[in-house]
């Protein structure tokens, strides 16, 4: 009976590794856009935010499309688009982390060779939070179109 459970103990661990990240692809690829009311609703229950930040804030949301495509990802603001690929660097039941390549161009703007971003899925869509700031701090929500 101790080999049926070998996966408990790490023997084939790469194999459900890979199977994990291909089945939050799957989940993952679609199109989307963002949700203001949800995502300006978390950003006032966090009560890290001041009224004036979050009308600042608030007028960048449900402008953006994003979709996800095998490994990369389109994304369309106020009409102009832009393609990254991307690599998923972990993923579990209900979430996905992705790193997206930036181009030479927004390498040099931002400093930086990539973006670190933490998918959390929920029935109609997923929170998209970036790394460096915590998911209950920050996020945008975005529902399936």
């Amino acid at each position: 009976s101790t080999g049926e459970n070998s996966s408990d103990t790490g023997a084939g661990e790469q194999g459900g590794e890979v199977s994990n990240q291909q089945s939050a692809a799957e989940r993952l690829a679609g199109t989307y856009v963002s949700d203001r009311a949800a995502t300006i609703a978390f950003l006032e229950s966090t009560e890290h935010y001041d009224a004036d930040t979050i009308k600042s804030l608030g007028s960048s949301f449900g402008k953006t499309e994003l979709t996800y495509q095998v490994n990369t990802r389109t994304t369309v603001i106020d009409g102009e688009a832009s393609t990254h690929e991307f690599t998923i660097v972990d993923s579990g039941p209900d979430h996905i982390t992705i790193e997206s390549k930036w181009s030479a161009e927004e390498r040099a703007l931002m400093g930086a060779d990539s973006d670190i971003e933490r998918v959390e899925f929920t029935d109609d869509g997923f929170w998209l939070g970036k790394s460096e700031i915590p998911m209950d701090r920050f996020k945008e929500k975005f529902v399936r179109k």
